[in-house]
């Protein structure tokens, strides 16, 4: 993980601000360790009320973002409602990032262990899908290069 301590305190208050928001997740490359220069910054946030989307709180999610690139001078952010994803991104932003806010502890593990099921609930459909996507585009190109 690669955002400094002052960085994230910085992060950390301006999530504060919010009540609304019980967990914000650090993921990409920077959670990663392998930020360039011109890297983005992925965040994740959890809303304290389950099922709450970007719509019910589009106000906070635009003050929120305008605050939170002035932390990030330069780089481009991504603030993404995580229960708005499917269940294999917001696994995927579990194994690779970080929670690095927490103000519902509670409702964190929550939304954690519901994603965590759900991922592996999805996962042999996601997997059977993938794979049919990828030999139909293979065929296609074949088809292609056949010409």
């Amino acid at each position: 993980m690669s955002l400094d301590a002052a960085i994230r305190e910085q992060v950390t208050t301006i999530l504060g601000r919010y009540p609304e928001i019980a967990g914000a997740y650090l993921f990409g490359s920077l959670a990663r360790g392998d930020a360039r220069s011109d890297s983005d910054v992925d965040l994740g946030i959890v809303f304290r009320k389950r099922g709450e989307t970007a719509l019910d709180h589009h106000r906070t999610i635009g003050d929120l973002a305008s605050r939170l690139e002035d932390v990030f001078p330069g780089r481009r952010l991504d603030l993404v409602v995580l229960e708005s994803q499917g269940p294999i991104f917001g696994h995927r932003v579990l194994m690779e990032g970080e929670r690095i806010y927490a103000a519902d502890f509670e409702r964190c593990v929550d939304f954690e262990s519901d994603t965590v099921v759900r991922a592996f609930d999805h996962r042999p459909t996601h997997d059977m899908v993938s794979a049919e996507a990828r030999r139909s585009i293979q065929c296609w190109v074949r088809e292609k290069m056949a010409r």
